[in-house]
């Protein structure tokens, strides 16, 4: 029986980076449990890596970012994985200098605040946190209301 269970998981795959100069950071969040995904592996030092997932078919929030000296780039997706395909069902671009541009979501904030430092990995302790479905209805609204748009912490204060 576990073997007819294990036919139904479905591999995608994040990652992390923490050289010199670039930092990324890329997890799968669950809608329905309210919590970064805990990896079935992850494969990689403390500089740069991939992390594995198995889950099963389903919609899902992909988290990613990039930062690059003080300035970061997020993109929050809703993702359907299918065992045919992966859909990018809906995306939202964010690019800020200061995390507080996106303090009004903590699960935004937490990510964010979880990238890589200088050869050094800080996203393992978001497996263990569960979000409020509110902090969940945060991040789904802005992605129904803004899809496909793109937001510039710089182009709100000029």
């Amino acid at each position: 029986m576990i073997e007819n269970q294990n036919q139904d998981l479905v591999s995608f795959t994040g990652g992390y980076q923490g050289t010199t100069n670039v930092r990324t950071l890329k997890m799968l969040y669950s809608l329905k449990k309210h919590k970064f995904i805990s990896p079935f592996k992850t494969s990689g030092d403390r500089v740069v890596g991939d992390i594995e997932y198995r889950v099963f078919p389903s919609d899902y929030l992909v988290l990613a970012a990039w930062k690059q000296r003080e300035r970061y780039e997020f993109r929050v997706s809703l993702i359907r994985i299918s065992k045919e395909t992966t859909d990018n069902l809906k995306s939202v671009n964010i690019f800020f200098n200061h995390e507080s541009y996106v303090n009004d979501s903590q699960v935004a904030l937490d990510f964010v605040q979880a990238m890589p430092g200088y050869h050094f990995i800080r996203h393992e302790s978001l497996f263990k946190k569960i979000y409020s479905e509110k902090d969940t209805a945060i991040l789904m609204k802005f992605l129904e209301l803004y899809d496909g748009q793109e937001f510039s912490e710089e182009g709100e204060t000029e």
